[in-house]
């Protein structure tokens, strides 16, 4: 969470439903996830 949220976010984030994937970034509260290109995805 950050100085001033008012939500969790949770950061490099995953779930049952993703498997071995992840989220950048995951808000629960409103069911927002976010995922941006990055080096991260070659690492699979």
């Amino acid at each position: 969470m950050t100085a001033g949220s008012k939500h969790k976010v949770i950061y490099h984030g995953n779930s049952k439903w993703l498997g071995r994937l992840f989220l950048d970034i995951f808000i629960p509260i409103l069911n927002i996830g976010i995922d941006y290109q990055g080096n991260s995805i070659n690492n699979l």
